[in-house]
């Protein structure tokens, strides 16, 4: 399940989790069965019968680790203004303390075609990111929009369900959509940050959330940057034209 950073990767482990093993009631649990690569969890993960689903944020490449061992790709695209938009919530989670303006990190990644910490950490520009999936062909790929999701999350989950070869039964999807909603994953990370849970899925602690900075931000869609004051707006459009245009945006 591939995706540059910010774009619902979260979200769709929730309802593939939620569909194939029941109701998330630890998130230390998610990282076991569907292990975010980043994160550590491929040394824990319990592979079962299925095949294991695996959540990546790198561009497709020779050097992206476990290719060898890839057999479908899951790609999760998400408006690229909202993708930034979200980014920005995370930068002020991980260092409330920055003293960057809003603005320069608007310019910044319009520069890049992305936030820093993605370029440096391999996962490349957004439009990379996206093309370098697209345009493989060793793999069978389904592409999934954020969007989509949010109008219908019962109906993608079903397209990732007939593409994984797992039957479709309405009632399990029907309970994972209820489960899995924005509302309900942030219920989940308030609770566990209050605890001082030690799962590694929402990223920032107890003290973060006091703050009211939470990984699950706002789930928005079609923002513009007039919602941070930032007037970059044509900019920004005209950057991630192509690549919008391609997603089909």
């Amino acid at each position: 399940m591939a995706s540059f950073p910010k774009s619902g990767n979260t979200w769709v482990r929730f309802l593939l989790y939620q569909y194939l093993y029941g109701e998330i009631k630890d998130t230390a649990e998610l990282g076991r069965r569907i292990p975010d690569v980043h994160a550590g969890d491929m040394a824990r993960a319990e592979t079962g019968t299925r095949t294991l689903l695996v959540k990546v944020h790198w561009g497709f490449g020779p050097r992206m680790p476990h290719v060898e061992r890839t057999e479908g790709i899951i790609y999760i695209v998400r408006r690229p203004k909202d993708v930034m938009l979200s980014m920005l919530n995370y930068y002020r989670l991980r260092n409330p303390q920055a003293t960057w303006t809003d603005e320069y990190f608007v310019r910044d990644y319009i520069r890049n075609g992305g936030d820093q910490g993605s370029v440096r950490n391999g996962y490349g520009s957004w439009e990379d990111n996206l093309l370098s999936w697209l345009a493989q062909r060793r793999f069978p790929l389904l592409l999934v929009r954020y969007e989509d999701l949010k109008a219908d999350a019962g109906r993608e989950l079903g397209r990732m369900l007939e593409f994984l070869g797992e039957p479709v039964e309405a009632g399990r999807v029907a309970r994972a959509v209820a489960g899995s909603t924005f509302e309900r994953m942030r219920e989940i990370e308030a609770r566990e940050k209050a605890a001082s849970h030690s799962g590694n899925v929402f990223i920032g602690g107890k003290a973060e959330a006091e703050r009211g900075l939470m990984f699950m931000s706002k789930g928005r869609s079609g923002a513009t940057l007039a919602s941070i004051g930032v007037p970059l707006d044509r900019e920004f459009d005209e950057r991630f034209a192509a690549g919008s245009w391609l997603a089909g945006y």
